[in-house]
C-alpha cells in the first residue's frame, strides 16, 4: 500500500509542477516560445522517469536482478506522459484572438504552487515513513543475522584445553613472515607442496633453520594434544568485511615447519617423530575446521592435504612397526560435508550482516576493492525499492544450499551444478551473485577433503594390517573389522573407495573432481583431472 501512495504522490508531484511551470509560461506573448518552454519542462521529469525505467528493466532482464519494480515505473512513466501532453494541450490553447495569453496563462498559479509544495511534502513525508520501516527491517535482519551466528559458533572451551592459545603463543615465537624470508626458501616449500623435487633432508641451512624453530615446533605438538580449539570472536556481531582470520595464513606456515620436520626425521630413520609430526598436522587442520567459517573450512582441506603428502612421503621411507604407528591416529568421524553445512550457516549470517551495512552506505568497495567506496545517497534508493526482495532472493538461495549441503555429494552433485547455473543466470539477484559463486565451489572443495580424508584411513588401516602381518592384503575387505569398522565410500560416486597393486605397492584413490576413475592417477590441478590417492609402498 506504501508503495501505491508513493507512485500516486509521484505523479502528482510531476504533473502539479508541469501545471505550475505552464501556468507560468502560458503569460509570455510569443506562442513559439510558450511552446518550446513547456515542452522542455513536460521533458524533464519524462526524461526521469524514463530513464529509471530504463535502468530497473536492464537490471531486469539483462543483469537477472528481482524485484526491480519495471513495471510499477513504465506504468508511472506512461501515466505521465498521458496526463503531462494533456496539460499542454489543454494549457496552451489560445484563450481568444485578442488575448495573446494562452490558457494556462489565468490558471491560479499561487494554488498550484502551494498545491505542489504540499504533494512533495506529503511525497517526501511517505518516502521517510517506507525508509523508516526498511530501517526497522534492517534492525531486525541484524539481530537475526547475530542469533543465526550464535547458533552455530563453536563452544568456548577451557583456557587449559584450549589449543588456539598455545598456536598464538608459537605464531608469536616463529615471527613475522618478513623475518622468515632467509628461512622460507621457495626450494623448501616446493619439497611440501610436491612442486619441487629432489628433496635433500641434509641441506645445511634446512637443518639450521629447523634447529632455530624447535620451540615452535614444541609448542604445536603440544597445541596438537589438546582437546578443543577456540579463536576469540564476536560471532553475536557477525561482520565479514572486518572478520579477522590472520592466524589461519600463519597457521598454514606452521603446518608447513610441521612437514619439512617431519620428511628431515623421516629420512634420519626416526619414523616414530615423523610421524608424531604429521599427527600434529592431522590434529591442527581439525582444530581449524572447528569454526564455522568457509576460510577455515578450506584452510583445513588445505593442511590436511599437505598432511597427507606428508605421510605418504614418510611412510615410503620404511614399513612402519606397530609402535611407530601407535602415535598416528586418523579419526573416522571427520566429515567436511558437516563442517560444510555449518559454515553456511554461518555464511548466511555474514550475508545478512552485510545487507544491513549496504542498507546503510550503498559500499561497493565490500564487491570490488578497487571501487571508491560508500555512496550514501544511493542507500536510501536501494534500501527503500530493492533491499527486501534482493534478500529474499538471497535467503531462497541459502535455503537451497542447506539443502544440498546436507545429501552425500554424488547425490546432489547435478542439483549443485544447476544451481550454480541458476545463481550465475538471471534469477538471481544482485546479492546471491555477488557473494554466492564461490560458495557453491566449497562443496566440491569439501567433497575432495571428505575423500582424501578416507583415503589416507584406509591406508593408516593398511599399514597396521602389514604391521601385524607382514604384507597388505589381498583387497580392502581383508581390513574389517579388526582396522577398519567398514570400507569408506568415495564422496564423489558412492561407491567404496578403490586399490590398486603396483609393481611398487598399493594405491588407493578416490575417482575425483573430474568423475572418472583414472586408474590412480595423481590429481593434476592444473590439469583438473586425476584421482585423489594415496601410494603405500611395498618394501618387503
Amino acid at each position: 500500500m506504501g508503495y501505491i501512495l508513493l507512485w500516486i504522490e509521484s505523479l502528482a508531484v510531476s504533473l502539479l509542477l508541469v501545471a505550475t511551470l505552464v501556468a507560468c509560461i502560458g503569460r509570455l506573448r510569443r506562442r513559439w516560445v510558450r511552446v518550446v518552454l513547456s515542452v522542455l519542462v513536460m521533458l524533464v521529469p519524462l526524461a526521469a522517469y524514463a530513464g529509471l525505467t530504463s535502468l530497473a528493466g536492464a537490471m531486469k532482464f539483462a543483469q537477472g536482478w528481482p524485484g526491480t519494480r519495471f513495471y510499477q515505473l513504465l506504468t508511472l512513466t506512461m501515466f505521465y506522459t498521458v496526463g503531462a501532453a494533456w496539460i499542454l494541450c489543454r494549457g496552451l490553447r489560445r484563450r481568444d484572438e485578442e488575448n495573446r495569453w494562452a490558457v494556462a496563462g489565468s490558471w491560479p498559479r499561487r494554488k498550484l504552487a502551494i498545491a505542489l509544495g504540499v504533494a512533495i511534502a506529503l511525497h517526501l513525508t511517505t518516502f521517510w515513513n517506507l525508509d523508516l520501516a526498511a530501517r526497522q527491517w534492517l534492525a531486525a535482519q541484524r539481530a537475526e543475522a547475530g542469533a543465526l551466528a550464535l547458533s552455530v559458533a563453536p563452544p568456548r572451551v577451557p583456557d587449559r584445553d584450549n589449543a588456539a592459545l598455545i598456536y598464538q603463543q608459537a605464531l608469536e615465537v616463529m615471527g613475522p613472515v618478513e623475518s622468515r624470508n632467509d628461512g622460507w626458501d621457495q626450494k623448501w616449500e616446493g619439497w611440501v607442496s610436491g612442486k619441487e623435487p629432489g628433496f635433500d633432508p641434509q641441506e645445511p641451512k634446512l637443518r639450521e633453520f629447523l634447529r632455530q624453530q624447535t620451540p615452535v615446533l614444541i609448542l604445536l605438538r603440544q597445541a596438537a594434544q589438546k582437546p578443543g580449539c577456540y579463536f576469540d570472536r564476536s560471532y553475536a556481531r557477525p561482520d565479514p568485511i572486518n572478520l579477522s582470520v590472520s592466524e589461519l595464513y600463519h597457521l598454514r606456515m606452521a603446518a608447513r615447519l610441521l612437514s619439512l620436520d617431519a620428511r628431515v626425521k623421516a629420512a634420519d630413520g626416526d619414523l616414530e617423530a615423523a610421524l608424531v609430526e604429521v599427527q600434529a598436522m592431522f590434529a591442527m587442520a581439525q582444530h581449524v575446521s572447528s569454526e564455522p567459517i568457509l576460510i577455515s573450512l578450506l584452510t583445513s582441506i588445505a593442511i590436511e592435504r599437505m598432511a597427507a603428502d606428508t605421510l605418504e612421503a614418510t611412510l615410503g621411507t620404511k614399513p612402519a612397526s606397530p609402535l611407530e604407528l601407535g602415535s598416528l591416529h586418523v579419526d573416522p568421524a571427520v566429515s567436511y560435508a558437516r563442517c560444510l553445512a555449518q559454515a553456511f550457516r554461518m555464511e548466511e549470517a555474514f550475508d545478512l550482516s552485510m545487507c544491513c551495512q549496504m542498507g546503510v552506505a550503498w559500499d561497493l568497495s565490500m564487491f570490488d576493492p578497487g571501487s571508491t567506496g560508500g555512496i550514501r545517497g544511493a542507500a536510501s534508493l536501494y534500501r527503500v525499492f530493492l533491499l527486501s526482495e534482493d534478500v529474499a532472493t538471497l535467503r531462497q538461495t541459502m535455503l537451497k544450499l542447506h539443502a544440498l549441503a546436507v545429501q552425500p555429494y554424488y547425490r546432489a552433485k547435478n542439483d549443485w551444478q544447476r544451481l550454480d547455473k541458476e545463481v550465475r543466470g538471471e534469477s538471481g539477484g544482485f546479492l546471491a551473485r555477488s557473494l554466492l559463486p564461490a560458495l557453491l565451489k566449497c562443496a566440491e572443495a569439501a567433497a575432495e577433503g571428505d575423500a582424501r580424508h578416507r583415503v589416507v584411513l584406509v591406508a593408516v588401516a593398511l599399514c597396521r594390517y602389514r604391521a601385524a602381518h607382514n604384507r597388505f592384503p589381498d583387497k580392502l575387505e581383508d581390513l574389517t573389522p579388526e582396522f577398519l569398522a567398514a570400507v569408506p565410500r568415495d564422496p564423489f560416486d558412492g561407491k567404496p573407495l578403490k586399490l590398486k597393486r603396483t609393481h611398487g605397492g598399493l594405491v588407493i584413490y578416490s575417482i575425483g573432481r573430474d568423475l572418472a576413475d583414472n586408474g590412480g592417477t595423481p590429481l593434476d590441478r592444473e590439469e583438473k583431472a586425476g584421482d585423489v590417492t594415496f601410494t603405500l609402498v611395498d618394501s618387503g
